[in-house]
């Protein structure tokens, strides 16, 4: 006598649940036989979206360069950090030419206060024009007077190793696309 299989509720389940329990109702289907179930036609069917469902669950889900891409942002936020906190202390500096080096420079970077906390791509644009202006003669004479060079020599490399690994990730992003 034939045994009926009943129908129960599998939605709700997470994927990788379902898909565990498809895999095994389709290993029993292939130990008995396609053919002694009367359903030839259904079990190649069967086995395809099964295999389906396996490349959506095994799929790739984090990028190898995010962690460095993260890290490289802290790294520019530190350095743009360091640059604009002595540029504030210095405001109320008892040394006049370093308070009104400060002070001026105040005034210059004052647009680009905060963006630290901008999405990454424009904190990129954001710190390639605040270094353009720190590049002017008047800015970069007020830099030497609070000693600040390498600060933005630094800031300058942080942004673009920051840069080269936005590229990478792109790249990275290509290659997984599918095609």
């Amino acid at each position: 006598m034939a045994i009926q299989i009943n129908a129960y509720g599998l939605t709700g389940l997470p994927l990788g649940i379902y898909t565990s329990h498809l895999t095994q109702t389709y290993s029993l289907i292939q130990a008995t036989g396609a053919e002694a179930l009367h359903i030839t036609d259904k079990a190649a069917e069967f086995g395809a979206s099964l295999d389906s469902l396996n490349s959506i669950v095994r799929r790739a889900t984090a990028y190898v360069s995010t962690q460095k891409l993260s890290n490289a942002d802290k790294d520019r936020d530190n350095a743009l950090g360091v640059l604009m906190q002595i540029i504030n202390a210095h405001r109320t500096s008892v040394i006049a030419n370093k308070k009104a080096a400060a002070l001026a420079l105040d005034a210059i970077v004052a647009p680009y206060k905060g963006i630290r906390d901008h999405e990454k791509g424009a904190e990129t644009r954001e710190v390639a024009g605040l270094i353009s202006v720190l590049n002017t003669e008047e800015a970069t004479a007020y830099l030497t007077t609070l000693n600040l060079t390498e600060e933005l020599e630094a800031l300058v490399l942080k942004n673009a190793q920051f840069e080269v690994l936005m590229s990478g990730k792109l790249v990275e992003e290509v290659e997984r696309t599918p095609q």
